[in-house]
């Protein structure tokens, strides 16, 4: 009777295979905890443009509509993280309730965590409109209304954007 030896069978014991997972799973929470701060930026950069783009949407609804378009602010208070409605006034009444107006965008910073909408600098407060030839004005009244809006991170206190409105009706982030 021949003997064969025996072949060493290659492969990973158990405990390797975890020793391997333990490891990657410890770099998998080093990692996130380091992109941390720069998803919160992004969010709030993300919310920055998205209000310049209905900012925009709305100059250009008002010129299209040959009415007023009215952008409502609501800032951060109480939990709540503030938010902004834009609107087609169509009897220049000075508010969006009637038969005819129309909502062409609206967002809650709730979308965008952890940005919110700390401040305006618009003349009236809570907001401006866009009168039928694109100019910005004071919600109620006919002078033109430069001005902006801080969007801040609640988590980073050192990163806010100021979506500026200028006498002209150009939007941009700074």
């Amino acid at each position: 009777m021949k003997v064969c030896p025996q072949k060493d069978e290659g492969g990973f014991t158990m405990i390797e295979i975890m020793v391997v997972i333990a490891i990657a799973a410890l770099a998998a929470v080093l990692a996130i905890t380091q992109l941390q701060p720069q998803i919160h930026r992004s969010r709030t950069k993300s919310a920055a443009r998205q209000m310049r783009a209905d900012i925009q949407k709305a100059k250009l609804e008002a010129i299209k509509q040959n009415a007023n378009c009215i952008i409502f602010l609501t800032l951060a208070a109480g939990g709540n993280p503030g938010s902004y409605l834009t609107c087609v006034d169509k009897n220049s009444d000075g508010d969006c309730d009637d038969a005819g107006d129309f909502t062409l965008s609206q967002l809650n910073f709730s979308d965008y965590p952890p940005a919110q909408l700390t401040s305006e600098t618009f003349p009236g407060g809570s907001g401006f409109k866009f009168n039928s030839r694109g100019m910005p004005e004071q919600i109620g009244n006919t002078g033109i209304v430069p001005g902006s809006a801080t969007i801040d991170c609640a988590t980073d206190a050192a990163y806010s954007l100021k979506v500026v409105l200028a006498a002209g009706g150009r939007v941009k982030i700074e």
